[in-house]
Protein backbone atom coordinates (compact mmCIF):
# COMPACT_ATOMS: atom_id res chain seq x y z
CA UNK A 1 0.00 0.00 0.00
CA UNK A 2 1.39 3.39 -0.99
CA UNK A 3 0.41 6.62 0.66
CA UNK A 4 0.86 9.98 -1.02
CA UNK A 5 2.17 12.47 1.55
CA UNK A 6 3.36 15.80 0.23
CA UNK A 7 2.91 18.17 3.13
CA UNK A 8 3.04 18.15 6.89
CA UNK A 9 -0.76 18.46 6.86
CA UNK A 10 -0.99 15.27 4.79
CA UNK A 11 1.34 13.55 7.24
CA UNK A 12 -0.66 14.62 10.30
CA UNK A 13 -3.97 13.61 8.68
CA UNK A 14 -2.58 10.21 7.73
CA UNK A 15 -1.08 9.74 11.18
CA UNK A 16 -4.47 10.46 12.80
CA UNK A 17 -6.20 8.01 10.48
CA UNK A 18 -3.65 5.24 11.08
CA UNK A 19 -3.26 5.71 14.85
CA UNK A 20 -5.95 4.43 17.20
CA UNK A 21 -7.61 7.26 19.09
CA UNK A 22 -5.90 7.85 22.41
CA UNK A 23 -7.28 10.43 24.78
CA UNK A 24 -4.92 10.85 27.70
CA UNK A 25 -5.84 13.19 30.52
CA UNK A 26 -3.39 15.61 32.07
CA UNK A 27 -3.46 16.32 35.77
CA UNK A 28 -1.38 18.36 38.16
CA UNK A 29 -1.44 19.09 41.87
CA UNK A 30 -1.12 22.69 42.98
CA UNK A 31 1.12 23.65 45.89
CA UNK A 32 1.75 27.23 46.95
CA UNK A 33 5.19 26.99 48.51
CA UNK A 34 6.00 29.60 51.18
CA UNK A 35 9.21 29.32 53.22
CA UNK A 36 9.43 25.56 52.67
CA UNK A 37 5.83 25.00 53.78
CA UNK A 38 3.28 23.98 51.18
CA UNK A 39 -0.30 25.16 51.01
CA UNK A 40 -1.75 22.25 49.07
CA UNK A 41 -5.04 20.38 48.61
CA UNK A 42 -4.70 18.66 51.99
CA UNK A 43 -4.11 21.93 53.85
CA UNK A 44 -6.91 23.77 52.05
CA UNK A 45 -9.28 20.86 52.65
CA UNK A 46 -8.45 21.08 56.37
CA UNK A 47 -9.21 24.81 56.39
CA UNK A 48 -12.51 24.26 54.55
CA UNK A 49 -13.49 21.51 56.99
CA UNK A 50 -12.62 23.67 60.01
CA UNK A 51 -14.87 26.42 58.63
CA UNK A 52 -17.65 23.94 57.89
CA UNK A 53 -17.48 22.24 61.29
CA UNK A 54 -16.55 25.41 63.23
CA UNK A 55 -14.12 23.24 65.16
CA UNK A 56 -10.50 22.26 64.66
CA UNK A 57 -11.09 18.81 66.12
CA UNK A 58 -14.19 18.03 64.02
CA UNK A 59 -12.66 19.71 60.96
CA UNK A 60 -9.55 17.54 61.26
CA UNK A 61 -11.70 14.42 61.58
CA UNK A 62 -13.75 15.41 58.53
CA UNK A 63 -10.54 16.07 56.54
CA UNK A 64 -9.24 12.68 57.73
CA UNK A 65 -6.21 14.22 59.44
CA UNK A 66 -5.29 13.42 63.02
CA UNK A 67 -5.91 16.26 65.46
CA UNK A 68 -2.20 16.51 66.32
CA UNK A 69 -1.18 16.62 62.64
CA UNK A 70 -3.86 19.24 61.96
CA UNK A 71 -2.41 21.42 64.74
CA UNK A 72 1.11 21.00 63.40
CA UNK A 73 0.07 21.77 59.83
CA UNK A 74 -1.96 24.79 60.86
CA UNK A 75 0.83 26.21 63.03
CA UNK A 76 3.45 25.70 60.29
CA UNK A 77 1.21 27.37 57.69
CA UNK A 78 0.45 30.34 59.92
CA UNK A 79 4.12 30.81 60.72
CA UNK A 80 5.17 30.56 57.05
CA UNK A 81 2.39 32.84 55.78
CA UNK A 82 2.83 35.33 58.60
CA UNK A 83 -0.85 35.51 59.46
CA UNK A 84 -3.54 33.76 61.45
CA UNK A 85 -5.65 31.44 59.32
CA UNK A 86 -7.93 30.18 62.07
CA UNK A 87 -9.46 32.01 65.02
CA UNK A 88 -9.50 29.64 67.97
CA UNK A 89 -11.91 30.04 70.87
CA UNK A 90 -11.14 28.08 74.01
CA UNK A 91 -13.72 25.60 75.23
CA UNK A 92 -15.27 25.53 78.65
CA UNK A 93 -18.77 26.28 79.89
CA UNK A 94 -19.55 28.51 76.90
CA UNK A 95 -18.01 26.06 74.44
CA UNK A 96 -15.15 26.63 72.08
CA UNK A 97 -14.85 26.71 68.37
CA UNK A 98 -12.75 27.66 65.40
CA UNK A 99 -13.44 29.77 62.34
CA UNK A 100 -11.34 30.93 59.44
CA UNK A 101 -10.03 34.46 59.71
CA UNK A 102 -10.32 36.84 56.76
CA UNK A 103 -6.76 35.83 55.84
CA UNK A 104 -7.69 32.16 56.06
CA UNK A 105 -10.69 32.67 53.79
CA UNK A 106 -8.56 34.68 51.35
CA UNK A 107 -5.91 31.93 51.12
CA UNK A 108 -8.57 29.27 50.51
CA UNK A 109 -10.19 31.38 47.78
CA UNK A 110 -6.81 32.17 46.20
CA UNK A 111 -5.87 28.47 46.16
CA UNK A 112 -9.22 27.40 44.64
CA UNK A 113 -9.04 30.17 42.03
CA UNK A 114 -5.49 29.15 41.01
CA UNK A 115 -6.51 25.49 41.01
CA UNK A 116 -9.37 26.26 38.61
CA UNK A 117 -7.08 28.23 36.30
CA UNK A 118 -4.58 25.36 36.33
CA UNK A 119 -7.33 22.89 35.34
CA UNK A 120 -8.47 25.17 32.52
CA UNK A 121 -4.90 25.60 31.25
CA UNK A 122 -4.29 21.85 31.40
CA UNK A 123 -7.43 21.25 29.36
CA UNK A 124 -6.19 23.66 26.68
CA UNK A 125 -2.77 21.99 26.66
CA UNK A 126 -4.41 18.57 26.44
CA UNK A 127 -6.60 19.66 23.53
CA UNK A 128 -3.60 21.14 21.68
CA UNK A 129 -1.22 18.25 22.31
CA UNK A 130 -3.58 15.29 21.92
CA UNK A 131 -5.94 16.26 19.11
Amino acid sequence: MLIDINTEQDYRREQREQTPSVSPELSAALTIQVREVGLDERAVRLLECIELEQSLQRGAARAEISYSNAWLLLNRLEEALGCRLVERKLGGATGGGSNLTEDGQAWVLRFRRLEQRLKEDLLIIQQNEFR
